[in-house]
């Protein structure tokens, strides 16, 4: 399978319109950027369906809050982990009169930053699954009106709203483009647990085409693009408010233990502070400049601390 034309190098050396699609133009480089507008908040409406409580949702929804609705437990995990999200909200139970406690601890374990909110119209009737959906992490709520509850959506969501997440918008001041646009794509591939099968098809490649296709831009393997990936998003994780350890920083992202964590960051000569017992990884945009430097580019506005100690390949 070859690559689509407007994807094609038009040779063998590196150039800014290389091998990757057309992004918005980038924006400056800052703190802000990074963090995203941190003036709006995104609320997932969780299992709500056609409930009561998904009218009362709707009601509730005023500036700086915006709405999105997920219907099933899977799509509401893969929409948490894009970490955009400042609140999600639930039903105490399902359309289909099932507790949804059991989705809510999971997301709790999953997203130790995010505001959990489980409302009612009215009492159940077994106060069992209020218990439960308390115990689970949620901040429970029964029979609210709407502007208490964009009142408490505001107080609990705007913490969660200010966390670090790899996005586009916080690559955009890497150069060169076809670099950026790589990561882009990579940070977007792991959020899902990706593989580099799954980074191919998001450019509409066989794995093979896309391997030969960043060696002839001077790229690092897919492989070695999706670690970076793991490991910038592992920064972004444990940066936010209330991150979790450095293991549970390594799941999220995507490692399979701790170990792997601390061998891609020294990989990528990303400094590691604390002790063996409790490392602490650096700010999200020191890690950028330093990884963006092992793969060959640089951060516009931004000198990377450490020194390039190893390649990836």
């Amino acid at each position: 399978m070859s690559l689509p034309h407007n994807m094609l190098p038009s040779s063998g050396r590196n150039t800014a319109d290389a091998i990757w699609p057309e992004v918005k133009a980038p924006c400056p480089h800052d703190d802000a950027t990074l963090r995203g507008r941190t003036d709006e908040i995104q609320v997932l409406g969780a299992l709500l369906d056609a409930l009561p409580e998904a009218a009362l949702l709707e009601r509730a929804i005023r500036e700086p809050l915006h709405l999105a609705h997920e219907a099933s437990r899977t799509a509401v995990l893969a929409r948490l982990r894009s970490g955009a999200y400042g609140a999600a909200v639930f039903p105490i139970v399902d359309g289909s009169g099932l507790p949804t406690a059991p989705l809510i601890d999971q997301c709790a374990q999953e997203h130790s930053a995010l505001a959990l909110v489980a409302i009612c119209c009215a009492p159940p009737p077994r106060a069992g699954a209020l218990l439960a959906a308390a115990r689970a992490g949620a901040r429970v709520v029964v029979a609210p009106s709407a502007a208490e509850l964009t009142a408490l959506l505001r107080e609990l969501a705007r913490p969660a709203a200010q966390r670090v997440v790899v996005t586009r918008a916080s690559l955009q001041g890497v150069e060169p483009g076809f670099l950026r646009d790589a990561l882009g794509v990579a940070a977007e591939v792991v959020v899902d647990g990706g593989q580099v099968d799954a980074f191919a098809a998001a450019l509409n490649v066989s794995t093979r085409t896309l391997t030969r296709q960043l060696h002839a831009a001077g790229l690092a393997s897919p492989r070695s693009l999706l670690a970076a990936a793991r490991l910038l998003w592992a920064c972004a994780v444990m940066e936010s408010p209330r991150s979790g350890d450095v293991t549970t920083t390594a799941r999220l992202a995507g490692f399979a233990d701790a170990h792997r964590l601390m061998y891609t960051a020294r990989k990528y000569a990303v400094r590691v502070g604390g002790d063996v017992k409790h490392p602490r990884l650096p700010r999200y945009v020191d890690a950028l400049a330093t990884v963006v430097e092992v793969l060959g580019g640089r951060v516009r506005g931004v000198r990377a601390d450490s020194t390039r100690d190893a390649e990836p390949t």
